[in-house]
């Protein structure tokens, strides 16, 4: 059988089709069930849009039967499905048309996406040969421009979308199902590495398959999707690629395999820091449904922050999933007083929350964006490159050319720190690691600064 999510993932990689009908795929990342679990939530309101419809249970053989018997009482229904020719889809909603019916699938994005049409081409294409008259194809995604006032308005709260061309337009359907029946009842296929290992969604097997990959391959190219032509032409590693092959500047510092320090520029950099300087980090979570009064779907909700200055360290954790962002912002100000750099690493982000939450309770916050140094400028402009780094610039790649890392704390990144605060926040030992997390950030900032003084 191959079903909607099968086909979809075949058209992302056959050898991941192939492995989830053959084998078994990785459990899904704890921020990828949230996900789910969210995309469930926004599943359930879409349906009070349409409150005649018919809630068909989810048991696969109960579905099909009932599925059939519905079809009969002309209202919407939620969670039908279809079979036929072993190719198995279930519909968000089919909604009657006189004797057609139209295809309503709900996705918790803010837009269409290619993806999405494919999603929708294939249901119809089962739909069809089930019996069914398709009339028209419709997306129901997020309102991004939404914001919560007073109760929620689930109808303001989705666009929907007219996509039945788009949908039409794809007509190598049958074509790709025959590949894709062929690739599960045959050997595991080849399948080079490339763009389709993040796009659309990051693959399930990326981890494996990119585990073959020597060191200093030209997989970690800085900023390219050429990585993949490379390897088409049999280059694997870096120190290999031809000279005629076009390198920008940064590239250029990082096929030589050394480190590389451009004093000059980092001094310069040094030299516009201001005593006291503070440095500064936040967490946030997001999620797709607007918790708090003035907030959109995903906005980011700002409830930890870690700061050194000096010898002191400061820190602020909310309490619980009561809206933090007032007494988040209060103390935050207060800790960061009226002079002295305030250094981030990827300043746009943490820019960007101050300025909302400025806007949000009518606080000036000018003052302390035009003091914001950003750290990443350091590492972006390959001022400092090591060959530790990958061709990355993020914090987790670079802290290790300091002698510092990550590798000792229970929570070791941002998206785990927002899913463990959301879903603990009362937990001790939670809490604990969220604070430690925090302020290995900020601390980060603090040794990466005295050692770069110290290289020039």
């Amino acid at each position: 059988m191959l079903s909607k999510s099968d086909y979809l993932k075949g058209l992302q990689c056959l050898r991941l089709l192939w492995t989830k009908k053959n084998e078994k795929l990785p459990e899904p990342s704890e921020e990828a069930q949230f996900r789910f679990k969210q995309g469930d939530e926004i599943g359930e309101l879409a349906k009070t849009l349409f409150p005649k419809g018919i809630d068909i249970e989810t048991d696969f053989k109960y579905n099909l039967r009932k599925t059939q018997e519905f079809l009969t009482k002309e209202v919407p229904l939620f969670e039908p499905s279809f079979l036929v020719e072993d190719l198995y889809a279930r519909a968000d909603i089919l909604v009657p048309k006189g004797n057609k019916w139209d295809i309503i699938e709900v996705k918790s994005s803010s837009k269409v996406k290619p993806q999405h049409i494919d999603d929708l081409a294939f249901q119809r294409y089962v739909y069809e040969k089930a019996g069914l008259k398709i009339r028209k194809c419709f997306l129901m995604h997020l309102n991004s421009d939404y914001r919560l006032k007073g109760k929620l308005s689930v109808r303001k709260l989705f666009k929907i979308q007219d996509v039945t061309e788009k949908v039409k337009s794809i007509i190598n359907i049958p074509e790709q199902i025959d590949t894709m029946f062929k690739v599960i009842n045959g050997e595991l296929p080849e399948c080079n590495i490339g763009t389709q290992c993040n796009s659309p969604y990051p693959c399930d097997l990326k981890s494996e398959c990119w585990a073959y990959l020597p060191e200093n391959s030209v997989c970690d190219l800085y900023w390219t999707s050429k990585k993949f032509e490379l390897l088409e032409k049999g280059v694997l590693l870096l120190k290999d690629i031809p000279s005629s092959f076009k390198l920008n500047d940064k590239q250029k510092i990082q096929v030589k395999g050394e480190k590389h320090v451009d004093k000059e520029k980092i001094k310069k950099w040094l030299d516009k820091l201001v005593e006291p300087v503070y440095y500064m980090d936040f967490e946030t979570f997001s999620t797709a449904i607007p918790r708090y009064q003035g907030c959109k779907p995903y906005e980011y909700i700002c409830f930890q922050y870690s700061i050194h200055v000096g010898d002191k360290h400061y820190e602020y954790l909310a309490k619980g999933l009561r809206d933090p962002r007032k007494v988040f912002l209060n103390s935050l100000l207060k800790r960061l007083g009226d002079k002295g750099s305030i250094v981030v690493y990827n300043k746009s982000f943490e820019i960007g929350r101050l300025k909302e939450l400025g806007k949000m309770y009518d606080v000036d916050v000018s003052g302390y964006v035009d003091r914001i140094v950003d750290l990443l400028d350091v590492f972006r402009g390959f001022w400092f490159y090591d060959p530790k780094q990958k061709g990355s610039c993020s914090i987790k790649a670079v802290l290790p050319c300091f002698g510092l890392d990550y590798s000792d704390l229970d929570i070791c990144c941002g998206s785990l720190a927002s899913l463990e605060f959301f879903r603990g926040f009362s937990d001790v030992r939670v809490r604990e690691s969220l604070l430690k997390y925090c302020e290995r950030d900020t601390w980060a900032g603090v040794v990466i600064v005295d050692k770069l003084k110290n290289l020039v």
